[in-house]
């Protein structure tokens, strides 16, 4: 799929960058666009979906300590605290704020690598 030369995503990709890193959840998924009813055009990136927590490939575990957020958890785990959003995802949690909630709470550490695939990808 081509990426449209829109408005509202030059700004997001420079040069023709990708309009997302290679560690972002986002790398990879398809940008798409809708005309609106005035007759424009929005961009907006395809849905992430998410496999269950069976399909990761663990590494390890991470304990939470008092005071931790998801972000200080995977810069304990990965030394990127960017890579929060694949605890969220090893643990099947939609709110990442619930994997820091108890103190003592060993959270899955997923092996990085592909783990979504956009609409209709088998």
């Amino acid at each position: 799929m081509s990426v449209p030369e829109l408005p509202s995503l030059t700004g997001l990709m420079p040069g023709g960058e990708p309009a997302f890193g290679q560690t972002s959840r986002y790398s990879g998924l398809p940008i798409a666009s809708v005309t609106l009813p005035d007759g424009s055009d929005a961009a907006y990136v395809t849905r992430r979906l998410i496999p269950p927590p069976t399909a990761f490939s663990i590494a390890g575990t991470a304990q939470v300590e008092v005071g931790d957020r998801p972000d200080l958890v995977a810069a304990r785990a990965y030394g990127r605290p960017e890579f929060d959003w694949r605890l969220a995802d090893a643990a099947g949690a939609s709110d990442p704020e619930t994997l820091t909630a108890a103190p003592g709470t060993r959270l899955a550490v997923p092996l990085p690598g592909p783990t979504h695939q956009a609409d209709g990808d088998a």
